[in-house]
């Protein structure tokens, strides 16, 4: 009910009376808490600045520079914690007449403090400084807001007189030395001066000497044990009664001095600056209040009173609290920004504001609690997403990269959901495998433990991808077989054959040319063969395939082959010549040591037909013939004619008159027509060819030998003819010729054995048992050895020896160096006419372009024309007896059914050496397998 009364000038009274109800809105402001989780803080110590010989400020001293401040700072979004360390001789003394203030580049102090018993004032309230030591006094100060600072010392003169004035009776060197003050190099200085000024320039320098010497032996005691050393050198100068005066003097020097130092100190800073993860919290503080339509915020005040009006214009206030800074709108809005002080984890900052409506108003607080509830959820990578693609999570590189790790937290991973492992550093690294899952979690130092991080599933293989050339084929000509890295072919277009991954690809260049595709079929085989044909020369062209293979983790593989490609060459003849002969046997013959025959014939394409060697001299006496190993001859099958040299007398009533007639001859051909001569077999037997009678019973002619000629042939008609005009000794020559030093020795068709003993040999040696069961021991150069019919043992000695044991159940032993057993075709059984109880006792695994002590097997005429390295697997198989012997199996046709496969060889290997999974592809990669 509200009444309202009015009265006019004439005194009239009006009353008015409404009932009405009014409503007066009140303002309810409600608390607001805020939990501000930090999730993490990092801390960074730097180094520690040593500012030395700063200048001591007075007490109302303001102006601050280099040499009287040391310099902090700061940095952006940091909260810093400052270590000072003051030092200086005899401080601690006088610390009571010490203060240390930091100065904010406002000129504001934001810090200061002081001894316990201080003297400087009203000081109540002020940090204590700690003390280290005699000379040190320690402060640290947490919440350092970013910006620059300067750190000062400040100390009352008078004040530091008064303490070194222990007993109020004047400095004394008992009150110095009491005080810390010692004899060191620099007081030592003051005390000879102070000493030598008292007693005048008469007896000074006498008293400087007899105490210099003293002074060196005190170096580092109390400036009190000065007493007695200065009254026993007045003593020996005759003025003991001046002691008291003097020891005054130096007492006083040395408090002017001590003075002096402590003007002067040295101040060393250690920050340390720490950030939050999160240092934010936002929201409205009327949200919650009641009612909030048309309310806003007047005041803000922090808890320690300080306050701030907040504009109606809704612009922001920021007001400094405890921990952080609030900035807050009349609107309600605001947002607190911790200050990353690592001491304000666990704190509250607390915030007092006024609502109002216009009418009435209400206060409420705002407070932040800070804290630090949960730890950063860590992020995996992979270092290298390497291979096809760089998100497939297929790598060749094992390290998973660890980031987000907080200061001081530990962490651990696990695989598969297997259990944790303690991880350190920024990474980790997988071993080779498929892993469906990769997880890491950290717990922070409050104890916090992070959300796990999965990767997904990773697959690490750190394997290269197989790939192999294992040979190529020449498919062309007379001799059609594998061929190994650097051969010579006259196939233009060979086919190569290797090993890769099933069902991918390799990437084939040949000479440097367009990448080429090919593709590996499901039982890891690929062959490839050149769409155009290859450049040649009757020396060779060189060609060069860069063949590689990628998988999707990124690893590579390469490898190389080349092939030396000749067209239609003539064959090589030659009497003995050390430079040709050193060519022809390391392109041609292989194993032959030629240097130990005269007559050498071969040819580049394996279609030798006809060798023939002729004397035709004007000198000769007649008779001269060219004499063979007729074993030889019936072992390799070939047709051989010989002619012998004749005379024909024309007019014997005149005188004799000889006209030369046929000259002496022989020819060496196939008993097959058109079937070439095998390169081994021609030289063997070249090497049983020698002249007998004529003028090789007397001394050698020179030229005798300059009309001597070979001649070789070959299917395609092409020839070559040497003749000798290189001559060398003619002794050695003749010894040659004449079959003096013939390396050939054939047995008898009985059992031989010291027959057949050339052990002791340092020359090679060609060896032939014939029938019987024989004991063929080679020397220590390149032998032959051929067992023959029989049962056998072929030892081949050092060297690079060839060991051919025939029929027979034989038994082989290489010895040291390079050996090569090979296998004729005997017959047309499933094993060639041999016997399969042929063992080799020495057989040594290597790669022949790297170990000089690896042995091979030559098998090319046993193995159908179909043979190749593609499909060599089908003829060829190791048997597992021991991991010290393996059986070798021939099947001679591979999968065409007519043989079956079967035992040729059983191979033990050297003392000591052992092998748990050989395989016919290892023999292969090593070149040890020839066909």
């Amino acid at each position: 009910n509200v009444s309202v009364s009015a009265s006019d000038a004439a005194g009239n009274i009006g009353i008015v009376t409404q009932d009405k109800v009014y409503t007066i809105e009140t303002v309810d402001a409600v608390n607001d808490t805020v939990d501000l989780d930090i999730i993490s803080q990092t801390s960074v110590t730097y180094a520690p600045v040593i500012d030395s010989d700063t200048q001591v400020l007075g007490l109302l001293q303001s102006t601050y520079n280099t040499d009287n401040s040391a310099s902090v700072i700061v940095a952006p979004d940091q909260s810093g914690s400052l270590k000072i360390e003051i030092s200086q001789t005899a401080l601690v003394a006088v610390a009571d007449a010490f203060r240390l203030d930091v100065i904010d580049s406002s000129g504001n102090i934001v810090y200061s403090a002081v001894t316990q018993n201080s003297l400087l004032g009203d000081v109540a309230g002020l940090p204590i400084l700690g003390l280290t030591g005699d000379n040190t006094l320690t402060a640290t100060i947490d919440g350092l807001l970013p910006g620059s600072y300067s750190v000062v010392v400040r100390n009352d003169s008078s004040t530091l007189t008064n303490l070194l004035d222990a007993d109020g009776g004047g400095v004394s060197l008992q009150d110095l030395g009491d005080a810390g003050v010692i004899i060191g190099a620099n007081n030592q200085t003051v005390i000879l001066t102070a000493l030598s000024n008292a007693l005048g320039s008469t007896l000074g320098p006498l008293a400087v000497n007899l105490l210099t010497p003293v002074l060196a032996t005190l170096n580092g005691l109390g400036v009190d044990q000065l007493v007695n050393p200065i009254v026993s050198v007045l003593n020996t100068i005759g003025f003991t009664g001046l002691a008291d005066t003097i020891i005054s003097d130096v007492a006083q020097a040395l408090l002017s001095n001590t003075l002096t130092l402590l003007q002067t100190t040295t101040i060393t800073t250690t920050l340390t600056e720490t950030d939050f993860a999160v240092e934010s919290a936002s929201g409205n503080v009327i949200t919650n209040d009641h009612p909030n339509q048309g309310d806003f915020i007047t005041l803000i005040q922090n808890s320690e009173g300080v306050q701030k009006v907040v504009l109606s214009d809704n612009t922001d206030v920021t007001l400094a609290g405890k921990y952080g800074t609030l900035t807050i709108k009349a609107d309600g809005t605001y947002t607190y920004n911790a200050y990353g002080d690592a001491t304000s984890a666990g704190k509250t900052d607390v915030f007092t504001y006024t609502l109002s409506n216009g009418i009435s108003s209400d206060q409420a607080t705002l407070t932040i609690n800070i804290a630090d509830k949960s730890a950063t959820t860590l992020s995996l990578s992979l270092a290298a997403d390497n291979g096809s693609s760089n998100a497939d999570h297929i790598t060749n590189n094992g390290t998973i990269n660890v980031t987000g790790v907080e200061q001081n937290a530990t962490w651990e991973y696990r695989v598969n959901g297997g259990s944790w492992q303690t991880g350190t550093g920024s990474s980790f690294t997988l071993n080779d495998g498929i892993y469906t899952s990769v997880e890491v979690q950290q717990k922070d130092s409050a104890g916090n433990v992070s959300a796990i991080t999965d990767l997904g599933a990773v697959t690490i293989d750190t394997t290269p991808p197989l790939l192999s050339i294992l040979g190529a084929q020449d498919n062309v000509g007379v001799s059609q077989n594998n061929l190994y890295f650097g051969a010579t072919t006259d196939d233009s277009t060979p086919t190569l054959y290797g090993k890769g991954e099933p069902n991918t690809t390799i990437s084939i260049v040949q000479d440097g040319g367009t990448p080429i595709t090919v593709n590996v079929d499901a039982s890891g085989n690929w062959s490839y063969t050149p769409t155009n044909a290859l450049t040649s020369s009757a020396t060779g062209v060189q060609h060069t395939w860069a063949i590689s293979a990628g998988d999707v983790a990124g690893n590579q593989t390469n490898s190389t082959f080349t092939l030396n490609v000749t067209g239609p060459a003539a064959p090589i003849a030659a009497a003995n010549s050390n430079a040709l002969l050193g060519l022809v046997g390391a392109d041609v013959t292989g194993l032959i040591d030629l240097n130990k025959q005269f007559f050498v014939a071969a040819d580049v394409n394996n279609n030798l037909s006809k060798v023939e060697i002729t004397l035709d001299s004007t000198v000769s006496l007649g008779g001269e013939k060219f004499e063979y190993s007729q074993y030889l001859a019936e072992m390799f099958g070939l047709k051989i004619t010989a002619q012998t040299s004749s005379l024909t007398v024309t007019d014997p009533l005149l005188g004799i008159v000889l006209i030369p007639g046929q000259p002496a001859k022989i020819t060496i051909e196939s008993l097959t027509a058109n079937t070439p001569l095998d390169n081994q077999i021609i030289n063997e037997f070249l090497a049983s060819v020698k002249m007998s009678g004529g003028l090789l019973g007397g001394v050698l002619s020179l030229s005798l030998l300059n009309d001597l000629t070979i001649k070789a042939t070959d299917l395609t008609n092409l020839s070559t003819e040497y003749t000798r005009m290189d001559l060398a000794d003619a002794g050695v020559l003749k010894n040659l010729l004449s079959g003096n030093n013939t390396p050939v020795h054939v047995g008898t068709s009985g059992d031989d054995s010291s027959s057949l003993d050339y052990a002791s040999s340092t020359s090679s040696v060609h060896l032939y048992g014939l029938a019987g069961n024989d004991i063929l021991k080679g020397g220590s150069a390149n032998d032959i050895l051929r067992g023959g019919d029989g049962n056998d043992i072929l030892n081949g000695g050092a060297g690079n020896d060839y060991l051919n044991g025939g029929s027979g159940q034989n038994t082989f032993n290489g010895g040291s160096g390079s050996d090569t057993v090979f296998f004729d075709l005997l017959s047309n059984n499933s094993l060639g006419g041999h016997s399969g109880l042929d063992t080799w006792t020495d057989f040594h695994v290597g790669n022949i372009t790297t170990d000089q002590n690896a042995d091979k097997i030559n098998v090319s005429e046993l193995l159908d024309s179909s043979a190749n390295a593609g499909n060599i697997n089908d003829y060829l198989s190791l048997v597992k007896v021991s991991d010290t012997s393996y059986k070798l199996n021939v099947d001679r046709d591979g999968t065409a059914g007519s043989y079956q496969s079967e035992t040729l060889l059983t191979l033990n290997f050297q003392a000591n050496e052992t092998h748990a999974n050989l395989t016919i592809d290892d023999l292969l990669h090593n070149q040890q397998i020839i066909f």
